[in-house]
């Protein structure tokens, strides 16, 4: 399988999620579009996943909360809930034994 863009991504999980990539919610979590990074472990999964901010004053984003992480598969983002998203090095670790 050829890896996703984050913009096909969001089209094929329209339905399924369609408040994810809102942006009112990226907005809220201080995220864009090219926040997002699209990995493929060894195994052919899709995950992807940007960083994430607590909303400062002003709702500018201020203070760094972790990482939005989830795996794209088909038409939907699942949570994954065995890995410790709050670290960047989790993730990766994750993605490439999975």
């Amino acid at each position: 399988m050829k890896k996703p863009s984050i913009y096909d991504i969001k089209a094929a999980t329209a339905a399924d999620c369609p408040f994810y990539f809102a942006h009112d919610t990226m907005k809220h979590f201080g995220q864009t579009m090219k926040s997002f990074t699209v990995a493929q472990s060894p195994s052919g999964n899709i995950y992807i996943y940007a960083p994430s901010y607590a909303r400062g004053l002003e709702g500018r984003p201020s203070r760094f909360m972790g990482y939005s992480f989830r795996q794209f598969s088909g038409d939907t983002l699942k949570i994954i809930g065995d890995c410790d998203d709050s670290k960047l090095t989790n993730i990766l670790k994750y993605i490439e034994n999975n």
